[in-house]
């Protein structure tokens, strides 16, 4: 099984939403949008509120109380907050990005990348996994995990907040051939974040 590549060097200040937007329209903000009506007619989540919109950058910005935050994704890109969790996704799914909190007094980033390992890894065969940190987050890198009949790469990413017992838990899920590039988009959505906090 080839390696696991890691996203490329030019992370951060290289990239700004536009890189990433599949649309350069507000279509994927509408309710009404068939990706967004079918998740709330089917109680699966519910299109967060927008909170700004930055036509130049191609990127709008939506307050999620599933994580407690303001977060930004790239136009043409979907996003949905159910309660417990914001999953940004594509229309046809094959990239899918699920963000959540992690809490627990005294809870720690490391302990979080073993409990994964432990809970989602461990048990599935011929997986791979590494553990590295990007951008100074402490992130669980894996390969060959089964999904509907495909192997796909899942990428953790643990990033704190301002609580120091909650964890923002990154979720990455796509085909090994997209990893590099969703990463580097992953990494700009989580340089978005703003912490709703009183």
């Amino acid at each position: 099984m080839p390696e696991i590549q890691e996203p490329t060097e030019e992370i951060g200040p290289e990239y700004t939403f536009k890189d990433f937007a599949r649309s350069n329209t507000t279509e994927c903000l509408d309710p009404e949008h068939k990706m967004n009506a079918y998740m709330r007619d089917n109680g699966i989540g519910l299109l967060p509120n927008v909170a700004a919109l930055d036509i130049e950058d191609l990127n709008a910005t939506f307050a999620c109380g599933a994580i407690r935050a303001y977060v930004s994704i790239p136009l043409g890109w979907f996003i949905f907050d159910d309660g417990r969790r914001v999953l940004i996704y594509d229309e046809d799914s094959q990239v899918q990005v699920n963000l959540e909190l992690g809490t627990g007094e005294g809870l720690t980033d490391v302990d979080i990348i073993e409990q994964v390992i432990a809970q989602h890894v461990n048990n599935i065969e011929g997986a791979e996994w590494r553990t590295m940190e990007l951008a100074g987050m402490k992130t669980l890198a894996t390969r060959g995990i089964p999904i509907m009949g495909e192997q796909v790469d899942q990428v953790y990413i643990v990033k704190p907040t301002p609580d120091p017992n909650t964890w923002v838990i990154c979720r990455t899920t796509c085909l090994p051939e997209a990893i590099v590039n969703t990463m580097n988009m992953v990494e700009v959505i989580l340089g978005s974040l703003k912490y709703i906090y009183e």
